[in-house]
């Protein structure tokens, strides 16, 4: 873990953004993941609601960035500012964006409580799909500032998840994508282990007991209001359809590419056990993914 008395300091006009506005407040959320099961989906579905504060930008990774050394490469309005201070936008919402941004890299656990005391909304919450990754330690750090925090966790098929999150990775290197490409990525550890959903559960029922919410990508598709209605009754804020402007936009949309029957088939082998566990929690949801990989 990143020790607060290392971090660097900014000087001038970005302590200033840093240290002001917002008064410390524990976040009532976190949408923990996994990545490429709906986070960014959910999170523009929150940012339409009245009563649900979420963050600009969306995943502020604070925990990510102390635990797994991810999520600085997220941060581009600060990225803008180091390249050229002289050329960046001045509109509230980059600005907006420069303040968390530079409270996540600077400002400490301080720092990152001003977030949620700038947001405003009955529930208040932090979505970064990448702390479903996080070692013990990470998820006691986010116990300790929030203890009665509630938690969020979106799944689907693991198999289709580590497809979905290797065409992501791969196509950040290439402009065209091969099943060899996406094989490459699929295989990483990180990778099969965002997948591994029952190992993530089992950390965070650890330290947020009776006060997780799983809901599926699935549902996102076929019924997505239903989905809402139980996400408001869970976080204690008001239901109403008409507060989701959205639901047509479609939100982070994967490249066009179909893997191969043989990569499906690998993954399939090596997340089997996976399944196995995932049965014991969610076991129409399991089988239904297991008929699928079956089908001619």
């Amino acid at each position: 873990m990143v020790e607060e008395s290392r971090k660097p300091a900014p000087h001038g006009q970005l302590q200033n953004i840093v240290n002001r506005a917002g008064t410390e407040r524990a976040p009532d959320f976190y949408g923990i993941g996994a990545e490429k099961c709906g986070t960014t989906w959910l999170w523009q579905m929150f940012r339409d609601h009245p009563d649900i504060g979420v963050t600009l930008p969306k995943e502020l990774r604070y925990f990510a960035y102390q635990n797994l050394h991810t999520g600085f490469a997220n941060f581009s309005a600060l990225q803008r500012l180091l390249q050229n201070h002289r050329k960046v936008p001045k509109g509230p919402v980059f600005l907006e964006r420069l303040a968390t941004e530079l409270r996540i890299a600077y400002g400490g656990d301080p720092a990152y409580l001003r977030i949620f005391g700038s947001l405003e909304g009955k529930s208040v919450g932090d979505i970064s799909p990448q702390y479903c990754m996080l070692p013990d330690d990470g998820v006691a750090h986010m116990q300790r500032l929030a203890p009665k925090a509630k938690v969020i966790f979106l799944l689907r098929d693991p198999v289709d998840r580590a497809v979905s999150g290797a065409k992501m990775k791969a196509g950040e290197d290439h402009a065209v994508l091969t099943d060899a490409l996406v094989r490459e990525k699929a295989f990483i550890p990180f990778q099969l282990e965002m997948s591994r959903y029952s190992a993530s559960l089992k950390r965070f029922e650890k330290y947020f007991p009776g006060r997780i919410h799983t809901g599926f990508l699935e549902d996102i598709i076929t019924d997505p209001l239903s989905l809402l209605e139980q996400l408001c009754a869970f976080l204690g804020v008001s239901y109403d359809a008409k507060f989701f402007t959205r639901m047509d936009v479609v939100a982070n949309e994967g490249a066009k590419f179909s893997a191969s029957a043989g990569l499906k088939r690998d993954l399939l082998q090596e997340l089997r056990p996976e399944y196995d566990l995932l049965a014991k929690r969610f076991p129409e949801r399991v089988e239904k993914w297991l008929a699928k990989h079956a089908a001619p």
